[in-house]
């Protein structure tokens, strides 16, 4: 063997299991930092799935509760109108059955009924728009305290704009010698274009062989619940870290944390990208329910992506939601990260 063989093998079996172990120790090193970092985004999948999903069904159960809730009030308005105005004409027979009663022996019955009809006529509520009619079984209106140029005219054939003959109802009753409830559309005052649905309550008064009502417009009263239902909702958003946004399908802002953004119309005094936001927000309020996810404008950070679940209520035409921002999930991958090249770093 040759003195330069010799060298070179005796070089080879000095550094050749240093080279391996350094060439083994990098391949280790790169293929445990390969699957560290596989690991990583795995696990980092799974959590943002798990985040979502949680905050999903939270953000979902949320809403619904809201949407129970504001159906329960809408629904209990209503029976809560028939009753009230249920009450109100008993209220007004049981002041006429008192007159008649109480003068019956000394007056005639022409004079009692003038008195009964000052009583009823004089008793205005509900903000002035609540009174007492009287008509008679031929569909003589005998008392409107609120257009007296009607009084003892003939209304039988009175027709509302789908042509329903309510006068006739009244009359039905008056001959059967009961009460029942009627819906009809009627105009709130002279100059209305627009007939509102309106609620009316008749009992028989057998004295006079007449009945009188009541009625209410649905939407007056059905405004009043609406307004209770937004002061609710308002309240939790005072009170609370989370808040409820609601928006009526013509973009106006009725409930929200920023106190001084309620009555903005946001789809008439806004940022283009602000109006396409809430076109969204209420496409998805009239087709039902859905989640949507955007980058909050309100924060300078755009990595924060915020999700929020929007649903419907057609009825009142409102749409309400609320949401999450995905900072508390940025940061715990953050801190997953630098675990991980902590480990990683120890590793190597």
């Amino acid at each position: 063997m040759s003195y330069k063989t010799e060298k070179n093998l005796i070089f080879f079996i000095k550094y050749a299991p240093l080279l391996v172990i350094i060439l083994l120790s990098f391949l280790t090193t790169y293929f445990m930092e390969k699957t560290h970092k596989n690991l990583f985004e795995r696990e980092i999948n799974r959590t943002s799935a798990l985040y979502t999903k949680l905050n999903n069904e939270k953000l979902k159960d949320e809403i619904y509760k809201l949407y129970y809730y504001i159906n329960q009030q809408d629904k209990e308005s209503k029976e809560k109108l028939k009753e009230k105005i249920q009450e109100r004409v008993y209220e007004a027979h049981a002041i006429a059955s008192k007159i008649y009663e109480d003068n019956k022996k000394t007056k005639s019955k022409e004079e009692i009924f003038l008195l009964i009809k000052s009583a009823l006529g004089s008793i205005i509520y509900n903000k002035g728009r609540g009174y007492f009619f009287i008509d008679d079984v031929n569909g003589v209106n005998l008392l409107q305290p609120l257009n007296r140029n009607i009084e003892n005219q003939n209304l039988s054939q009175l027709e509302d704009v789908k042509g329903y003959k309510f006068k006739q109802t009244i009359m039905k009753t008056i001959l059967d010698k009961t009460e029942r409830f009627d819906t009809y559309y009627w105009y709130k005052n002279d100059s209305d274009q627009k007939a509102y649905k309106k609620i009316s309550f008749y009992k028989y008064f057998e004295p006079y062989n007449m009945a009188i009502g009541t009625g209410e417009y649905i939407d007056e009263f059905e405004n009043e619940i609406k307004a209770n239902v937004i002061e609710y909702i308002q309240k939790f958003n005072e009170n609370n870290d989370g808040y409820i946004f609601m928006f009526n399908f013509e973009g106006i802002l009725l409930t929200h944390k920023q106190k001084e953004l309620l009555g903005t119309d946001f789809l008439a005094k806004n940022k283009q990208e602000n109006v396409d936001f809430i076109k969204k927000v209420i496409n998805i309020g009239q087709n039902s329910e859905g989640f949507l996810s955007y980058y909050n404008p309100t924060v300078n950070d755009s990595k924060y992506k915020k999700t929020s679940f929007l649903k419907g209520y057609k009825e009142w035409n409102w749409v309400f939601g609320t949401g999450y921002n995905n900072g508390d999930l940025l940061e715990i991958i953050a801190k997953a990260q630098s675990d991980l090249n902590k480990k990683n770093k120890e590793n190597f």
